[in-house]
């Protein structure tokens, strides 16, 4: 049972393209400039992050690194007002 699931592990290992096994976790020097001119244009974190093919946390990171501040970009929604009847 075992040996079953390994050799079917084995067979989808081959499948898999290898630049999805590579576990860089760096960008270049120009992707880092790229994350910053988009976020600072208000690119939220997440489409980044799907942009440049890399984790949120990463993208985080080279912000901070740059010295650039995360703040939430979401168009805070306006607060209804009623009026008290009398």
């Amino acid at each position: 049972m075992l040996s079953d699931i390994i050799e079917v592990l084995q067979h989808y290992l081959k499948l898999v393209p290898k630049h999805q096994l590579s576990t860089q976790q760096s960008l270049l020097e120009i992707d880092k400039e790229k994350i910053q001119n988009n976020y600072l244009k208000g690119v939220p974190l997440e489409d980044l992050a799907i942009l440049f093919d890399c984790p949120k946390n990463l993208i985080e990171n080279v912000l901070h690194n740059r010295g650039i501040e995360i703040v939430c970009n979401e168009i805070p929604k306006p607060k209804k007002w009623y009026r008290k009847k009398h």
